[in-house]
């Protein structure tokens, strides 16, 4: 490596920039036998502002980095929540580790590994203009004049030369970093061979790194662009707080002293074009850098090794489709490995709330740490990680539900035990299925917290709230049948227990004694409140009926094209029973008629919402819901992902859905090859759009309802609900 000295003028390639994306492509055509030069701007062996953290998949695909380039073996890596839960996750194969270097020592490993290649090297040479000679570039830096035959940009993502090879496009997004080296003692005993990674509330869009080395531990902060400019973050005082208050940081690095400090930009998203005529772009000047961590050394090296074999080609042929070939091969295995899924899973660990989930769950679940293992070690296609997180956001909505409705529970419960004698047949059947101890008692908890809103009396919210638990579940016992159900919450269902003439039996008697509970009110309503709440649950149970009616219409019919009649099915299936809940409860409260509407179409959306992700649990869940899975497929029910396959999917996926669906001897591989077909046509992101929608139209009608802590437990419900909506990005 030299510094200004050049043996010629004329070569092959020129790559500008040595660091890890310039000296792969430049070791790799070297090695092919083509004359390159590498031109640095900055002096070799210099230190660069980069966290240093080296992922496994770098180590699987292109080897272990050197001992002597090492500065620490990692094996491990905390995540800190921004409730400050610490989530471990490790690598089971004990051969196996990452690393974290420092870049001036690993870059001239690569550099040199890349001039025994045959490749030249200067450095303190930056260029300043580049002109297209018909067929090859004239590159001018400082007083030297040198001609390529192609240029490849690696200068990193403030590099100038994308502009002068004619590359005008900006990055689809930009992260920014700020970054200290801390010396500090005994960092062995304090960090061992873990990486930590804190997620806070103050930086959603972003996280700190404490990456330990040898003599000194890496720590940053990184958050995008444009969430430091919406929410003015300042960066060093940020990282200054960080320091020497964080809960679980400071205390690991008490003494610590600082050494260095650095700023910088990371390109969050592949630049719209990457090549020109004669020339292509690799590495950070691409945009290649992981969306979620923001780590580009493996990124760059890949980037440069797909670029390779396309200018190889190129510099044979002359053909500059070569080049294009380059962009579409990098940017599809970069989409289809990493980023499509980080999109998505990224959502989720913007939301404190979620990310306190998935920590605290993550203590016991082997699954949500391999999850966050594949994202920050990328040794396994990012799909993965999705699918495991998305099947855990399903499970997570219904276990949050259980977790806010517990106190609910506690005074409906002992009620609804009074309601039905132990010395009946009917009674005690009946009972098996409303005293179910797994059921959420949503619509209850929702009836008595819209009463709460309103300043109702809690006793009065209650006993409408029994009414309600009794109707609902007495729609759950005919549902089953009608699908032919196995399993609710659970259990086996009544019909599959007692015979379906005992189960429609059952349900008839719930229905009759949620009407004669009614009267209790008599006493403490006015009779315009009682006709009112008469005329909720008769309207709601008819509303019931048709929905389920028109639902067995649309499955015998196979009437699968208009999203349009899904909703209005489910809405009068599902979210005319929220509806009413709250109304009901509303009424109770003693509302005015204008808040019982705005209120009812809350419920409504919301209802909309929940049933639309019920459906998508048929195939993507269920284990936390305690129904039967795949069930819907079976029966040919509509489901919203169902319709957007038959109106997107090719003529062959059409075909098969079409087959499978109604299929009652379908089994689960049959399953997962439609959810193959939802996931390649967007059914899935579809669906959680759709009840993302609902979810917003439901908040939005929140809004105009009176402030306190029941809107407050509203407005959390519907978060929890859009976690899953969380992912369709």
């Amino acid at each position: 490596m030299k510094s200004g000295h050049v043996k010629d003028s004329k070569y092959d390639v020129i790559v500008i920039g040595a660091g890890p994306a310039g000296c792969e492509i430049a070791y790799r055509l070297a090695r092919s036998g083509h004359k390159v030069l590498v031109l640095e701007k900055e002096s070799f062996g210099r230190e660069k502002p980069c966290g240093g953290g080296i992922q496994l998949k770098e180590m699987l695909e292109f080897g272990n980095v050197p001992s002597e380039v090492i500065e620490r073996k990692i094996r491990k890596a905390r995540i800190v929540s921004p409730s400050n839960i610490v989530l471990e996750a490790e690598l089971k194969n004990s051969r196996l580790f990452a690393a974290t270097v420092k870049r001036s020592n690993y870059d001239m490993w690569l550099q040199s590994r890349a001039e025994k290649a045959g490749a030249e090297l200067i450095d303190n040479t930056a260029v300043t203009s580049i002109k297209d000679k018909g067929g090859s570039s004239e590159i001018k830096a400082g007083d030297l004049r040198f001609n390529a035959r192609l240029v490849v940009d690696a200068g990193g993502a403030s590099s100038s030369v994308r502009r002068m090879i004619g590359i005008k496009e900006r990055f689809p997004e930009l992260c920014v970093t700020f970054h200290r080296w801390l010396k500090l003692k005994d960092i062995g005993r304090r960090f061992s061979n873990a990486i930590e990674l804190y997620f806070m509330k103050d930086n959603p869009e972003g996280y700190v790194w404490i990456f330990p080395k040898k003599d000194v531990v890496s720590v940053g902060i990184g958050a995008t662009a444009v969430s430091v400019r919406k929410k003015k973050l300042n960066m060093v005082q940020m990282l200054d707080e960080f320091i020497r208050k964080h809960p679980v940081a400071s205390a690991r690095l008490k003494g610590a002293v600082r050494k260095k400090e650095w700023g910088g930009m990371v390109p969050m998203g592949i630049l719209p074009r990457l090549w020109s005529n004669n020339a292509v772009v690799i590495g950070d000047s691409g945009g290649f850098a992981n969306i979620i961590q923001g780590g580009g050394i493996y990124q760059a090296r890949k980037s440069a090794k797909i670029a390779a074999k396309h200018c190889v080609r190129y510099l044979k042929t002359r053909d500059s489709s070569h080049l294009e070939a380059y962009d579409k091969e990098a940017r599809a295995w970069f989409e289809d490995y990493e980023t499509k899924w980080d999109r998505k899973i990224r959502n989720l660990l913007w939301n404190p709330g979620i990310v306190d989930q998935l920590a605290e769950k993550g203590g016991n679940d082997e699954k949500i740490k391999e999850a966050l293992g594949i994202v920050l070690t990328s040794a396994r296609p990012h799909e993965r990680a999705y699918r495991i997180i998305e099947g855990r956001m399903l499970d997570m909505i219904y276990s949050e539900l259980e977790r806010i409705t517990k106190e609910y529970r506690r005074i409906v419960d002992p009620r609804l035990k009074k309601i039905f004698r132990k010395d009946n047949d009917l009674h005690i059947h009946t009972n098996e299925v409303l005293l179910n101890d797994k059921a959420k008692r949503l619509r209850a908890f929702i009836g008595i917290l819209a009463s709460e809103m309103f300043r109702g009396n809690r006793d009065d919210a209650v006993d409408f709230s029994l009414i309600y638990e009794i109707f609902h579940t007495a729609s759950l016992v005919h549902d089953d049948i009608i699908d032919e159900s196995s399993k609710r919450r659970g259990r086996k269902t009544l019909h599959e227990k007692y015979g379906i003439d005992d189960a429609i039996i059952t349900g008839d008697i719930m229905l009759s004694k949620g009407y004669s509970l009614i009267s209790r009110f008599s006493s403490r309503l006015s009779k315009e409140q009682i006709r009112s709440l008469l005329d909720i649950v008769g309207k709601t149970g008819e509303k019931c009926c048709i929905g389920q009616s028109l639902d067995i219409r649309l499955s015998a019919r196979r009437q699968y094209k208009s999203i349009k009649d899904y909703i209005d099915m489910i809405g009068l299936k599902t979210g005319s029973l929220i509806e009413g809940a709250v109304k009901g409860g509303a009424v109770v409260a003693g509302a005015s008629d204008k808040q019982v509407r705005i209120i009812g179409r809350f419920g409504m959306n919301m209802g909309i919402a929940f049933q639309i992700i019920d459906d998508s649990l048929d195939l993507l869940g269920g284990a936390k819901a305690n129904k039967s899975v795949m069930n819907d497929l079976r029966q040919g029910k509509a489901t919203p992902m169902l319709i957007h396959a038959l109106n997107n999917a090719d003529k062959k996926d059409k075909e098969k859905i079409l087959k499978t669906a109604g299929n009652k001897s379908m089994r689960p591989k049959t399953a997962n090859e439609i959810v193959d077909i939802y996931r390649r046509c967007g059914a899935i992101e579809f669906a959680q759009k759709l009840s993302h929608d609902h979810i917003e139209k439901a908040r939005k009608e929140l809004r105009t309802l009176p402030d306190g802590g029941p809107k407050d437990k509203f407005n959390r419900l519907l978060d929890i609900m859009d976690y899953w909506s969380l992912m369709g990005a």
